[in-house]
């Protein structure tokens, strides 16, 4: 099967979550996965032998991580030459009304980068109040209050589709099949 080069970056642990369910649903499907901490990368690693990519990160406060931006630029040449699917998760996405908000953080990094992936998608997070200090989780409830959304501290508010988080990795499936063929 293809072998799938996934690059990450989770501020407080919802886009890893979501990287590894598509991890399951890729091996289930006999893919071959390298996956690297962007905001913690080994020394000197490229992007080798992958017939596709999938880069996953959170937005915090209307930013990318400084070492998600970095890995992408030193990058950018590789990943350009290879089907891409690019994910965004954060509270913006987690609305309809406010999802255009996550999508034009995307379009400012993309561009910023001069990287163009194959697709991209936009997923809602988490609010995790019980996990949050206690100046954070006040600064949490007043944006969540002002964005519409949940305000009890006492639980985790998740808002992440699943469904939708399988589907694309579907989708990544496929995109990389097509490029494995494309190379036999």
């Amino acid at each position: 099967m293809a072998n799938i080069f996934i690059l990450w970056s989770s501020t407080e642990g919802q886009t890893r979550r979501i990287v590894q369910v598509m991890e399951q649903e890729l091996r289930k499907g006999g893919h071959r996965l390298e996956t690297i901490n962007a905001d913690a990368p080994p020394r000197g690693w490229i992007v080798s032998k992958a017939d596709a990519v999938l880069v996953a990160a959170s937005v915090h406060r209307g930013q990318y991580s400084a070492g998600l931006r970095k890995q992408l630029k030193l990058q950018s040449a590789r990943l350009s030459k290879l089907p891409s699917l690019f994910i965004t998760v954060c509270l913006s996405a987690a609305r309809p009304e406010t999802e255009q908000e996550a999508e034009g953080y995307a379009a400012k990094l993309l561009a910023e980068i001069g990287w163009q992936p194959t697709r991209s998608a936009c997923l809602g997070g988490a609010l995790r109040y019980p996990e949050y200090p206690l100046l954070k989780r006040w600064m949490m409830k007043r944006i969540a209050k002002q964005q519409g959304l949940p305000t009890d501290t006492s639980k985790v508010h998740e808002f992440t589709d699943w469904e939708r988080v399988r589907s694309l990795a579907a989708e990544m499936a496929e995109l990389a099949r097509a490029s494995e063929l494309q190379h036999a």
